[in-house]
């Protein structure tokens, strides 16, 4: 038996131990490796092929995050009752206690596990193994350490996005027990005091759901009300599409299995639809098949998540998947502003968050040679101008028309830049009337080149 190895815990100014890793690998040589390639990236890092040592080593938090391989042995039975669509059936009794799923379901549930991020290492050309094994919490896949660079980017980015700011919460949450005053403004200005989906700006924070079962409608609403959110609910895809285009969420996450027409359809129409096309969409689905999954993904899915599912699991998934907005929000200070790409949002997107958060000010948005710039007095949009702008409508150069062609743009670089006061009345019939109108011809301009005319 190889003779399990560890390193010296690296520890943060505080004393609190920093970035640990437990990785259950049967095989010995991509353990080995495994070990010494986050070793090499300033991880501690517990590597073992026992089972049940790293069950043992996750009760009594030896680690952060946990990154199991599936390959131990053969999938652990699961009872008829307990099985969901897309769970192979066993042919034969297969070994027991282990494999990875015999930790996985171990852990899943035990409540003080709970906080464990999980990963699945696949070693190369293991992707198309049936695996539902997501219910465990599963967060993404990792490659062994054949492929060191994505192996490491993706433990960074939990460790940054999830687990760091975990621990932040639970020190304070610790702080406040002891009887050690906090103060709560200071904190949640420098950012230090953490919350789910505290970089999605709260006007941004509105959700569609489409489900046709009402109480599972009723389960999500109440985890993302409990954040914030704004929830529109739908039983259907028509329903969905029209509830969409006239409250534009931010997050859309659907059913697969619906009444009129399947999840699929509803996304595709999404996004082929100039106002949602660039808006996150989730399924959330009973269906758990590799290939609905691939499906969904096929299709610009964000994310393909399966019931049942637990909080942890869905707060942290879906705030993944909304960590495109943290560069949106305005800047705390006077005169601060924001940048970023125009393929982050869209330009229909760009223009709502800035309509949104009622901002005053000028965005700035360049696309090769070409340059527009709009200016927003309380959210609505009261001038725009631009420079060697290629228009269909020729030398036509009102402000909803230059808006019209920024709303073309499909990729570019934006500036908003904020003022104290802006004069001028809002152009057109107001905002909304600008950019339904300005979708609607982008709509039927991809509908034409679509059929070649």
């Amino acid at each position: 038996m190889r003779e399990e190895r560890t390193h010296p815990t690296p520890q943060l100014s505080n004393g609190r131990v920093s970035r640990r890793v437990l990785v259950v690998d049967g095989e010995a040589s991509s353990g080995q490796a495994t070990e010494l390639l986050l070793r090499r990236e300033d991880y501690w890092a517990v590597v073992t092929h026992d089972p049940a040592a790293a069950e043992k080593l996750a009760r009594v938090g030896a680690a952060d995050v946990l990154a199991v391989d599936l390959n131990l042995g053969a999938l652990e039975h699961v009872p008829r009752w307990q099985r969901r669509q897309g769970d192979p059936t066993p042919r034969e009794a297969p070994p027991q206690g282990t494999e990875g799923y015999a930790v996985l379901r171990a852990l899943h549930s035990d409540s003080s596990c709970a906080r464990f991020p999980l990963f699945l290492l696949r070693a190369r050309g293991d992707g198309s193994r049936r695996d539902p094994a997501c219910r465990f919490g599963l967060i993404d896949y990792l490659p062994k350490a054949s492929k060191p660079d994505a192996l490491v980017k993706g433990l960074d980015t939990v460790f940054r996005d999830v687990v760091e700011p975990a621990l932040l919460r639970d020190e304070q949450r610790q702080e406040a027990e002891e009887g050690t005053p906090i103060d709560t403004e200071t904190e949640w200005a420098n950012g230090i005091r953490y919350r789910p989906f505290e970089t999605v700006p709260k006007p941004l924070r509105t959700a569609l759901l489409v489900d046709p079962d009402l109480a599972y409608r009723r389960f999500v609403r109440g985890v993302l009300a409990e954040h914030g959110f704004v929830v529109y609910e739908a039983s259907s895809s028509a329903e969905a599409l029209q509830l969409a285009i006239a409250r534009r969420p931010w997050l859309i996450l659907s059913e697969v299995d619906l009444p009129d027409q399947s999840g699929f359809d509803l996304c595709a129409r999404i996004r082929s639809h100039g106002l949602l096309r660039r808006t996150p969409l989730a399924f959330l689905s009973d269906w758990d098949e590799p290939d609905k999954r691939y499906a969904g993904l096929q299709l610009g899915a964000d994310d393909y998540l399966v019931k049942p599912i637990t909080i942890r699991e869905l707060v942290i998934r879906l705030e993944l998947i909304l960590k495109r907005y943290k560069d949106l929000r305005p800047g705390a200070q006077p005169g601060t502003g924001f940048r970023g790409s125009v393929e982050l949002v869209g330009a229909a997107g760009l223009l709502q968050v800035c309509h949104l958060n009622q901002l005053t000010g000028t965005l700035l948005v360049r696309h090769g040679p070409q340059q527009v710039k709009v200016t927003f007095r309380s959210g609505e949009i009261v001038g725009a101008g631009g420079v060697h702008l290629i228009r269909s409508n020729g030398s036509d150069n009102r402000p909803e028309e230059i808006v019209f062609t920024l709303l073309t743009w499909p990729r570019g670089q934006f500036q908003f830049t904020p003022a104290h006061s802006v004069d001028g009345q809002p152009i057109g019939e107001g905002f909304d009337q600008i950019l339904l109108e300005g979708c609607r011809r982008l709509d039927e301009r991809d509908l034409s080149r679509a059929s070649g005319s």
